[in-house]
């Protein structure tokens, strides 16, 4: 996305404007029920509308500087808490 921008932003103002004119053209449809269930799978639902990542049951890797390690547990597919993530 980063890169997207950076190419855009060097673009002179008459090849923007060529790019939109033809982005314009292009529909775009977003399936929002799909795309709320995608974000919703690694995700635990809480009181008033809030949410929690799932976690595992082992704990974060992560060593303070003390040489302590985090006492939290592993975010799902990660080595990490959410904290350091």
């Amino acid at each position: 996305m980063l890169n997207t921008f950076l190419v855009f932003k060097k673009m002179s103002y008459s090849q923007r404007q060529l790019l939109i004119n033809e982005m314009e053209g292009c529909p775009i449809t977003i399936d929002f029920d799909e795309a709320s269930k995608a974000w919703r799978e690694n995700k635990n639902i809480l009181k008033n509308g809030m949410f929690s990542y799932k976690k595992e049951k082992r704990n974060c890797c992560h060593m303070n500087c003390d040489g302590q390690k985090c006492k939290k547990k592993r975010k799902i597919d990660s080595d990490f808490c959410e904290k350091h993530y």
